[in-house]
């Protein structure tokens, strides 16, 4: 690796090579160990193997969700323009009512009218038969 000076320490330059460890010249296990270290690799590897197929898995699922929330937004647009519809429409809904607000009003003179004009009529002709019979 080399020296590598550091500009804040006043000091000699450090020595970054690892130190080297020692290497046995027999395994410090028995030969049992060797079979017990291969299955532990195996279940290393499957496990790794393992999380690999969950990571797509969970990668597939990633990217249903986003196809998902690619339609809920087109619904979302949708809703939108129907609640702006919806909004016109309730201004007009409002004029309509206004409009027949005054058209029952002007029932209801004409109505009166009608019935005044009637009970006038009938007075009318109950005055007319009531002198014919020389009721009063």
């Amino acid at each position: 690796m080399g020296k590598v000076l550091q500009p804040w320490v006043n000091r000699e330059p450090m020595d970054q090579t690892p130190p080297r460890l020692p290497q046995p010249a027999d395994p410090p296990y028995d030969a049992g160990m060797e079979a017990r270290v291969a299955v532990l690799e195996q279940i290393a590897k499957e496990t790794r193997d393992a999380l690999v197929r969950l990571d797509r898995r969970f990668d597939d699922v990633d990217k249903r969700f986003d196809e998902i929330d690619k339609r809920f937004d087109a619904v979302d647009k949708r809703f939108d323009r129907v609640e702006d519809n919806m909004a016109r429409l309730d201004g007009r809904m409002e004029r309509f009512d206004g409009r027949l607000d005054r058209l029952q009003d002007r029932q209801s003179a004409d109505f009166r009218w009608v019935v005044l004009f009637a009970m006038g009529a009938l007075s009318f002709i109950f005055v007319t038969i009531a002198h014919g019979f020389r009721w009063f």
